[in-house]
């Protein structure tokens, strides 16, 4: 179980993950009052294992998402589209497209694709400000990303997310293990 989101960073190779994502809180920060206990240690599952997200005393689950309708619940989610890199000078463009972020057997399925595209050179929310707001970019790759923004955040709690990552040469997985050596 990761106890963290983590950002896949698709650096030239085609990449898809799946996982299954669930916020947690403990039953004062879920109830509005200032003051937040500090979670020295979670017990994690053994390796192989599952459990049910929040099963810890004090937990209570505030939001989930198990991906496990036909579409992509646009109630909690919604796409970035734009072409700006994600501020880390990504070669990605990232889209709405369904060949990019799809559900398949009650995942998400997020693929990045070997494919030239040309959207918006900026986010949104930094378009108003440009110089240029109609600016386009092309990048050499498409994915997606997924966001909560105005549906749903947390200051304070526990997010937990079962996921599958590829691994490979640009993927996260692969910059954690040359990091150990």
């Amino acid at each position: 179980m990761v106890n963290a989101i983590r950002k896949l960073r698709s650096a030239g190779a085609a990449a898809a993950l799946g996982f299954v994502l669930s916020a947690c809180g403990t039953a004062h920060e879920t109830e509005g009052k200032d003051r937040h206990e500090k979670i020295e240690r979670v017990a994690l599952p053994e390796a192989g294992s599952s459990r049910e997200p929040a099963s810890e005393p004090g937990w209570r689950l505030v939001w989930q998402d198990e991906f496990d309708g036909a579409q992509i619940d646009h109630t909690k989610w919604d796409f970035d589209v734009d072409c700006w890199g994600g501020g880390n000078d990504e070669r990605q463009c990232y889209t709405d497209a369904p060949r990019n972020a799809s559900l398949r057997d009650g995942k998400l399925v997020i693929t990045a694709r070997r494919e030239t595209h040309t959207g918006p050179a900026l986010p949104t929310h930094m378009r108003k400000e440009a110089e240029d707001p109609d600016a386009t970019a092309t990048k050499p790759y498409t994915s997606a990303r997924l966001v909560t923004r105005g549906k749903a955040a947390w200051k304070y709690g526990r997010i937990e997310v079962r996921a599958k990552l590829p691994q490979g040469q640009g993927t996260w997985l692969h910059d954690l293990d040359a990091a150990r050596r």
